[in-house]
């Protein structure tokens, strides 16, 4: 399942209303895994100048190109000798049906999945409640 990671449509805006914890919870999800994308494609541009300007080709061949370039990537820290421990979580999700005539609602309602979604036991982390 690919998902956006956009800040204005998926986060929770603080307003009128206080958010609920499983609001506060799918706030700091979405900014982390944001923030950790932003990070990851700054580390990208740095290696590889195809990332200082706009790709021009078909979404299936930049997804192409993204990919081999985390291969590349992990191959020359292997080879240089930098030892990684992945430490992501791992959770299985189900994938999410987006209705393209209300892309607003689909947002909405999948906004509200993920946020439910992060507080059950298989999709929660145990230090989230104490980050509030």
């Amino acid at each position: 399942m690919k998902l956006l990671v956009y800040r204005d449509t998926f986060c929770v805006h603080l307003g009128k209303k206080t958010l609920t914890p499983s609001k506060k919870i799918y706030n700091r999800s979405q900014t982390t895994a944001r923030r950790m994308v932003e990070c990851t494609f700054g580390i990208l541009a740095n290696k590889w100048r195809i990332f200082h300007r706009p790709i021009d080709v078909s979404i299936d061949f930049c997804d192409t190109i993204i990919k081999s370039c985390c291969v590349l990537y992990n191959f020359v820290r292997k080879r240089d000798g930098i030892n990684f421990t992945d430490t992501a979580y791992k959770c299985p999700l189900q994938s999410v049906n987006i209705e393209l005539h209300d892309r607003t609602k689909s947002a909405v309602n999948i906004r509200n999945y993920f946020a439910t979604y992060f507080t059950y036991p298989q999709g929660s982390v145990p230090w989230q409640y104490n980050a509030l």
